[in-house]
């Protein structure tokens, strides 16, 4: 056997000092990989077989060394670690490299501890790999530039910018890196873990900044994973994230759970009817599975709503803060601007008009503007307490709430500013309604209309024109027929050319009585025939 030790030599010197016969096959990569700083204590034994120098060949080999302040290019053109301080072990099978400290260069991260270990180099005819596992400390903005270099590119797959980015991580970095010349990405295996502590980074998340956030991210050649916690946009929430590399079967997927303020919901495009004060208000429990497919983003929404108020306004029906509720919504996203919520499911308790508990029911989808603005909401089913209709509602130029409906019954008593008088019967319209009620167009086709307490006293068949500006009712135009199956007319338009507010009413069916009954007005007359025309000032109705 041969005794070999180095008290001390430069690195840069063991290609031209480390014979061509003696451990021929790892020697390319660590000569070329391994420059710059100082080996010293090294001492190896080798046993030697052969009848000739051109014949001979290792049978055994072992040893140790240490480098201090070397240079390890583990993956070109990744940023090498530098001022490397290892223990090196030597086997005829294996080189094993125990990294005691070391700095990426040009980055601030710095590495505790690790090891590199070159296998199978007594095996001909394979390539050899380097294994790596590496442990890594230091800001995130340069843990994402070095994940972002090639042949890794993390952060550019994953739409992260490192120059936007705050806090640590600490990392561990495993590689299986074949010994060739040129490595791409599909030649390696990756396993990387990354720990993130008070991390921000701006627009990360569709847009929105996530701050605060503290994350385990698990990351191979194929997918990423990532949980935790952070603000997204503002909102504090928890997250479960998986980022697929090919985009099969999609690019993103979020699991996010948040109460998400009512000052925040704007962030989602959710700034339009029915989402927005006083229609929604307070906040809302979320959960939420966001999925992105070539520059589609889908979002299913589970919502609680026990902690949220919703108000109907015109129907004067209220859900209070602490009322059970639930809601459902699929929205749609190109790019990072809404585009449709493509169907919505709303279920709540609360209290109408008349003190009376009730649910609300509804279930239907919008559609929005190129500009994102809202184009109509499609009501597919409407149950709030007794009424019970379908149709569609938009937003005029002007801002006027349009609702066309069409349904077996809609009570309109709350509507029309009809309230409980003293002794059980409904006192007239008093003109004020509800004075959340924008200016207001309403037309409809119901089976049956509800304007008096009597369960008996619907109108039926009933066409309906309600126009509402911000102070008062300025067109009702109703046709249809009494209890009795009489028709009857019912109009109240504004005086062509008269002064503003001015409007003319006229009424006719040859069932007074009834007509009467059921328009709330008296309940004493039975029979007779109403020919009614009239003005009504600007302070009435």
């Amino acid at each position: 056997g041969i005794d070999l030790s180095v008290l001390s030599m430069p690195l840069d010197r063991l290609e031209a000092d480390w014979p061509q016969a003696i451990a021929p096959n790892p020697r390319p990569w660590v000569t070329q990989n391994l420059t710059a700083g100082m080996v010293t204590q090294g001492n190896w034994h080798l046993t030697l077989a052969g009848d000739s120098l051109e014949s001979i060949d290792v049978t055994t080999l072992t040893g140790s060394a240490r480098v201090e302040g070397a240079r390890v290019a583990y993956l070109d053109p990744m940023p090498p670690a530098v001022d490397v301080d290892a223990a090196v072990g030597f086997s005829l099978d294996r080189i094993s490299i125990a990294v005691e400290r070391a700095a990426v260069e040009g980055l601030g991260i710095t590495a505790a501890g690790g090891t590199i270990v070159l296998a199978d180099l007594d095996k001909a005819g394979i390539v050899q790999n380097a294994v790596i596992d590496l442990e890594l400390a230091g800001l995130l903005g340069d843990a994402l530039r070095l994940i972002d270099s090639p042949p890794l590119g993390y952060a550019t797959k994953l739409g992260l910018d490192p120059a936007v980015a705050d806090g640590r991580a600490t990392v561990r970095l495993g590689l299986v890196v074949p010994l060739l010349n040129n490595v791409l990405l599909d030649d390696l295996v990756v396993d990387a873990t990354a720990t993130i502590a008070g991390g921000q980074l701006r627009g990360a998340v569709f847009g929105q900044d996530l701050e605060g956030a503290n994350l385990v991210l698990t990351a191979n050649t194929r997918d990423l994973n990532a949980r935790g916690s952070g603000s997204i946009g503002g909102i504090p929430a928890r997250f479960d994230w998986h980022e697929v590399f090919s985009g099969t079967p999609y690019s993103s997927r979020y699991l996010a759970s948040a109460v998400v303020p009512e000052d925040r919901r704007h962030i989602f495009g959710l700034d339009f009817v029915p989402f927005v004060p006083p229609y929604l208000g307070g906040p809302v429990q979320v959960d939420a599975e966001v999925v992105s497919r070539g520059g589609v983003i889908s979002i299913d929404v589970d919502a609680d709503l026990a902690g949220a108020s919703i108000h109907v306004p015109g129907f004067d029906w209220t859900k209070p803060p602490g009322v059970a509720g639930r809601g459902l919504a699929s929205l749609v996203l190109h790019g990072d601007r809404l585009h449709e919520v493509s169907h919505f499911v709303v279920s709540a308790g609360g209290e109408d008009a008349f003190g009376a508990s009730s649910r609300l029911q509804a279930r239907g989808a919008v559609s929005l503007k190129p500009d994102g603005s809202l184009d109509r909401v499609v009501l597919e089913e409407v149950a709030l307490g007794d009424s019970l209709a379908s149709g569609w509602l938009g937003l005029d130029p002007d801002g006027t709430v349009a609702v066309t409906a069409r349904g077996p019954l809609v009570d309109v008593r709350p509507l029309i500013g009809r309230v409980p008088a003293a002794g059980g019967r409904e006192s007239p319209a008093t003109g004020e309604g509800d004075d959340t009620l924008p200016p207001f167009r309403l037309e409809g086709e119901f089976c049956r209309l509800r304007l008096d307490d009597g369960e008996e006293d619907h109108l039926h068949a009933v066409s309906l024109r309600l126009d509402r500006s911000e102070t008062r009712w300025e067109t009702v135009d109703m046709l249809g027929t009494t209890p009795n199956g009489v028709p009857f007319t019912f109009h109240l338009i504004p005086v062509l050319g008269g002064a503003e507010g001015q409007r003319t009413l006229s009424a006719r069916s040859d069932d007074a009585g009834a007509l009467v009954r059921s328009l709330g007005v008296f309940d004493t007359l039975r029979g007779g025939r109403l020919d009614l025309a009239g003005e009504v000032s600007p302070q009435g109705v």
